[in-house]
């Protein structure tokens, strides 16, 4: 069993992560729904019809950006040496 905070940390990291407009709204349910630990009920619940396009990746984006980021990649090397 976990202790409470365990579950506090571990419900709000979900809602913060997937829904930070509605966290407040959702926190009672997913807590609810963690504890009886149904993963599939709690998905079904946080479930929207909003698409995040944010995290899709776009190959064509990628290519384009490439050799800007090659060429600044030099200014952001990490040295241990001094």
């Amino acid at each position: 069993m976990k202790n409470l905070y365990d579950h506090i940390v571990e419900v709000m990291d979900f809602l913060i992560c997937n829904y930070p407009n509605d966290a407040l709204i959702k926190f009672e349910e997913v807590s609810y729904l963690i504890k009886q630990q149904d993963e599939h009920k709690m998905h079904q619940f946080l479930r929207s019809s909003v698409k995040k396009y944010n995290a899709q990746h776009n190959d064509v984006f990628a290519k384009t950006i490439q050799p800007y980021l090659d060429r600044v990649a030099k200014f952001y090397t990490v040295s241990f040496y001094s």
